[in-house]
């Protein structure tokens, strides 16, 4: 990379061996719709890259090299920039979807198996950062054989598996399974304050103005604790945004709870019960356009703690 940038061959990435050239018009600046004459000019070409690593015995694979395109494919999937999208290839969908099959209650699975699976899932949500939500599941379970004697016992997942599997399943058999690539708007200058406390309940301070909920005497059982009620704190700042009207937004959040902050940009958390708020809030962005970052603030600085 360093002696491709020296030769101002670039922009370019690499993971690994794995190499993407990009290559802007040097006269964009005089396209028009309507000048059909228009050529692209670049700056260089394959040929380029070439005369500069075939001297240093660059080791290119013939069948794996494509033309520049505005549609090519990089670490398996398949990139538009016209468009703006990535996404899985049929071919990749369908290899998948096989290796799901298996995944039913009442099979019992290796830690190869759940290994692999987890591996798999993961590539998948490189394309598609929604789904990180529905991989601790999953990854609990490839933990759960590191107490087996032997890497031949089989083990039945939990229901949470299960329904995480059924998710997959039902996204990868869709026609795009993918993300738009997409710059967030600014961020909105809107001040947007989360908290929760465990004597009383729920606060959130939105635009100015207030509001809370009391929880009810039993909130705290079945694995829910402060962690999870800061996750429903945001739920419900989302679902008050929405309800005014804000779509096409970017959001930031200020709140105390560092784990929070950490699972939302981790798009995941270890503890089941806030991984399935934290879905319930991902749901929220992306059916109304909505951004969201996350700023740590001291309890004492947060707005939202009296309210809590």
């Amino acid at each position: 990379m360093a002696i491709l940038r020296f030769h101002e061959i670039g922009p370019a990435l690499n993971w690994v061996d794995d190499f993407l050239f990009f290559a802007f018009p040097l006269n964009s600046t005089s396209y028009s719709p309507q000048n059909i004459n228009w050529i692209p000019s670049f700056p260089y070409s394959l040929d380029s890259i070439f005369a500069l690593t075939s001297p240093l015995g660059w080791p290119w694979k013939d069948s794996k090299t494509r033309p520049f395109a505005s549609n090519f494919k990089y670490l398996s999937f398949s990139w538009s920039l016209v468009k703006k999208t990535v996404q899985l290839p049929d071919n990749k969908k369908s290899r998948y979807l096989q290796k799901l099959n298996p995944w039913t209650p009442g099979k019992k699975f290796t830690l190869r198996e759940a290994q692999s699976l987890l591996g798999t899932l993961v590539h998948c949500s490189l394309a598609m950062p929604d789904s990180r939500s529905h991989l601790p599941a999953l990854s609990r379970f490839t933990t759960s054989f590191n107490t087996t004697p032997s890497p031949f016992v089989r083990k039945t997942p939990n229901s949470s598996v299960f329904s995480d599997i059924a998710w997959w399943r039902e996204r990868l058999s869709t026609n795009f399974a993918g993300s738009y690539l997409r710059r967030p708007p600014p961020p909105n200058p809107i001040k947007f304050w989360v908290d929760a406390s465990t004597d009383w309940g729920i606060g959130i301070v939105f635009d100015g103005n207030w509001n809370s909920w009391k929880f009810n005497t039993n909130w705290r059982s079945n694995g829910r604790n402060i962690g999870w009620a800061e996750f429903i704190a945001i739920e419900i700042g989302h679902i008050v945004a929405i309800s005014i009207g804000f779509s096409n937004t970017h959001f930031t959040i200020h709140s105390d709870n560092q784990g929070v902050i950490h699972a939302i940009i981790g798009g995941k958390s270890c503890s089941p019960e806030q991984n399935a708020v934290l879905q319930c809030i991902t749901f929220l962005l992306n059916s109304h356009n909505l951004w969201i970052s996350s700023l740590y603030v001291p309890s004492s600085e947060n707005l939202a703690d009296l309210p809590s």
